[in-house]
């Protein structure tokens, strides 16, 4: 008994030091969408958390890259709302609700301005994130090892107070992202490829 009590603090505690070392910096990451759209070991880092959960069932895209997400907030209004704390905008990074009835059961955002963490998009259906979501295919090629989040982090902050040492990299830790498996080789892409990559399926009308 104690033991599955200790092991259960313990994974809620990885849970919790992920969150910490990744949705914080969400708007530094924003302020620096360029260079991580630009980077496919940047662009390639995996959330820490699933996007979205469905009742009933398991989606077929819950994990989502940094780079899906600033795509999908740069394209997708309904993913933004205003900021409780600020009026600024916020955008969703984690969204839950019922397939069935189309009801949304959380909906957390973080504020691109303050860094306020609150809830609520620009709908209130589940139904609706969902649908947009599901527009998108998942995102190939992946780079081989992406970036740690410290390393990350790093880059975003160095780009953003030293701009002019932009093409200089810190030094590189894979500690943290050692359960990303292998989907392509290095390979460099511009901004244009990388937009391409996210693209929405073809609808098709009878």
């Amino acid at each position: 008994m104690k033991e599955s009590i200790a092991a259960e603090k313990e994974q809620n505690r990885k849970i919790q030091d992920g969150f910490n070392s990744f949705y914080p910096y969400i708007p530094l990451f924003w302020e620096n969408r360029e260079m991580i759209l630009n980077e496919p070991r940047y662009y390639s880092v995996k959330a820490s958390n699933a996007f979205l959960g469905a009742m009933y069932m398991l989606p077929a895209n819950p994990v989502v890259t940094l780079g899906e997400l600033l795509q999908i907030w740069e394209k997708e209004s309904i993913f933004h709302s205003h900021c409780e704390k600020c009026g600024g905008d916020s955008v969703v990074y984690r969204f839950g609700g019922s397939p069935l009835s189309g009801c949304l059961f959380e909906c957390k955002n973080i504020c691109l301005q303050c860094g306020n963490f609150g809830q609520g998009a620009g709908t209130h259906l589940f139904s609706e994130l969902w649908r947009t979501r599901a527009q998108y295919r998942a995102i190939m090629p992946q780079a081989e090892v992406p970036a740690s989040y410290s390393e990350l982090i790093a880059a975003c902050k160095k780009e953003a107070h030293n701009p002019e040492n932009q093409n200089e990299n810190p030094e590189i830790d894979f500690s943290e992202n050692d359960n990303y498996t292998v989907t392509i080789g290095h390979k460099k892409l511009n901004t244009n490829e990388f937009t391409n990559l996210l693209v929405k399926e073809n609808t098709k009308t009878d």
